[in-house]
């Protein structure tokens, strides 16, 4: 376990130091973004890979050989699946198509806070696996079942349960408020709503690891979260990430801004946000 977080620590060192290094290479003298070539893309990464910059040199030796080594890999696979593979494709970012449809309220400070100072009185115990690790790990969910949170004195609302509903009649019925479809999870508690609801992106910068190159080559071109831009499809990097972690995240974690009603910086159908509000705090 130790082993395991000590190479995911790793992993970000280095994917924040190609970020801060080489998100400059996309912008102009002006400072706007300028589309790039493939050819062009290359060039920069041989740029780097030719540059003799000590930047682990905080490191000590063992650590800074395994963080230059996982940098200039993942550096050439990015360039040789840009010289190779459609997948790598550059985009024509202006290319506009405005979603139109339902647009989850905001929230503010007085509500976020009510939800962050609530307590859990049932709280899941420890997860003592890694989801990832199973195979054919069932992600299936009921598109019926919500999660319901419930307190137990409506005067006094600091603290509360959660239970899982057949559906959102039902909850209501019990007197419990929905607070996300789908059954409860480990995300599922008021605090985790809380900062979904100040934090409007949390997309960044952690990826299943088998994302890295394509999320490392839209990080350096600054790729939009949504291409075209303002459309609902995902970019390279986000469609992996959801193809790859989605369900196996919303099985155990639960609360996803989708399914909690709640804004995003990624442009998402309107149809697949559920619809619900949080005024119950």
């Amino acid at each position: 376990m130790v082993n395991n977080q000590k190479n995911i620590q790793l992993v970000l060192v280095v994917l924040c130091t190609i970020i801060v290094v080489l998100a400059s290479f996309s912008l102009g003298s002006s400072g706007s973004r300028q589309v790039t070539s493939n050819e062009s893309f290359i060039e920069k990464i041989d740029r780097y890979l030719s540059d003799d910059s000590d930047w682990f040199a905080n490191y000590d030796v063992n650590t800074k050989q395994i963080l230059e080594e996982l940098f200039r890999d993942a550096l050439k696979r990015v360039r040789t699946r840009v010289m190779t593979n459609n997948d790598m494709m550059f985009y024509d970012y202006n290319n506009n198509n405005n979603a139109d449809g339902f647009e989850p309220p905001a929230y503010n400070q007085t509500v976020v806070d009510a939800f962050a100072s609530k307590t859990l009185l049932n709280p899941p115990v420890n997860l003592t696996y890694n989801p990832y690790d199973i195979a054919g790990f069932n992600s299936t969910l009921s598109n019926e079942t919500v999660c319901g949170l419930l307190y137990p004195d409506l005067s006094d609302r600091s603290t509360y349960y959660l239970y899982n509903y057949s559906s959102a009649a039902e909850a209501e019925a019990a007197g419990a408020f929905v607070t996300h479809l789908h059954p409860c999870g480990y995300c599922s508690n008021t605090i985790d709503l809380a900062m979904y609801m100040k934090y409007i992106d949390l997309t960044n910068p952690i990826r299943d690891c088998d994302c890295l190159d394509i999320c490392l080559k839209d990080w350096i071109e600054k790729v939009p979260n949504n291409i075209p831009v303002n459309s609902t499809t995902l970019n390279p990097c986000l469609q992996c990430d959801e193809d790859k972690s989605g369900p196996i995240f919303k099985a155990v974690a639960a609360r996803t801004r989708r399914d909690s009603g709640l804004r995003s910086a990624i442009n998402r159908p309107p149809d697949s946000i559920y619809n619900i509000t949080h005024y119950y705090y």
